[in-house]
């Protein structure tokens, strides 16, 4: 289970749960249910750069090792 789904699942039990939004553990739990689903947002952002950034640089070097046979 990736964070985001289980970011999503935690927003899902606390929806179920009914809690009343308007009492301060229920304004509590769902501030940090969507600091939860931000976070996971941004994780998932930074692992999809990173990947990008490891393919960029396997072309590189693929190209390099061509350069370096000529």
């Amino acid at each position: 289970m990736t964070l985001s789904e289980k970011a999503a699942y935690l927003k899902g039990l606390m929806d179920g749960l009914k809690l009343d939004t308007e009492k301060n553990e229920g304004k509590m739990i769902a501030a940090i249910v969507d600091m939860l689903e931000d976070v996971s947002y941004a994780i998932s952002d930074i692992e999809d750069n990173a990947q990008a950034v490891s393919d960029e640089l396997d072309e590189i070097e693929a190209s390099l090792d061509v350069m370096e046979e000529i």
